[in-house]
């Protein structure tokens, strides 16, 4: 559970919402670890993930399959901009790349999974949950997705028009 304190310059305070909880949980004399958030309204991380319905929605036909869902273009976008986590994972042989890359897309559908030769080299985008990405992180992985989205949207319906 998160706490909302206030820090006063020398301690840190319950604002009067989180009093009573803060009484109930901690016990006067003991020592805690703090995890500082940093807090994003409610307003913009809607707004981020609203948009990115909308933009899905405009895909055109022939991208649909590529994401079915705009849970799999927001991911593909995080991937793509640079907002995930690389894994390098050797091999010893092609045909266990192979089978390694097969055990990684069965259990993470949002992974990007690249095999070259007997490496397989794993994308995992970040999450953009509030307690996973504080607020100046996601306003930059928001900012770039939609950047990204909006150019892979533009360059499919010029790709279209010149058809």
């Amino acid at each position: 559970m998160t706490h909302a304190m206030r820090w006063t310059g020398e301690a840190f305070e319950p604002t009067k919402r989180a009093m009573a909880s803060c009484k109930e949980r901690f016990h006067v004399g003991e020592i805690y670890a703090v995890d500082a958030i940093d807090e994003r309204s409610a307003a913009e991380h809607n707004r981020f993930f609203a948009q990115v319905d909308t933009l899905w929605e405009t895909l055109p036909e022939t991208m649909q399959h590529d994401f079915p869902t705009s849970v799999h273009l927001r991911k593909r976008a995080l991937v793509e901009t640079g907002f995930c986590t690389e894994h390098v994972h050797p091999c010893k042989s092609k045909a266990e790349a192979q089978r390694v890359r097969i055990l990684i897309k069965s259990r993470e559908q949002y992974t990007i999974v690249i095999v070259q030769d007997d490496v397989v080299r794993t994308f995992e985008p970040m999450s953009q949950s509030v307690p996973e990405m504080g607020r100046r992180q996601f306003k930059k992985s928001a900012e770039a997705v939609e950047d990204w989205i909006t150019s892979l949207i533009e360059n499919a319906h010029h790709r279209e028009a010149a058809q």
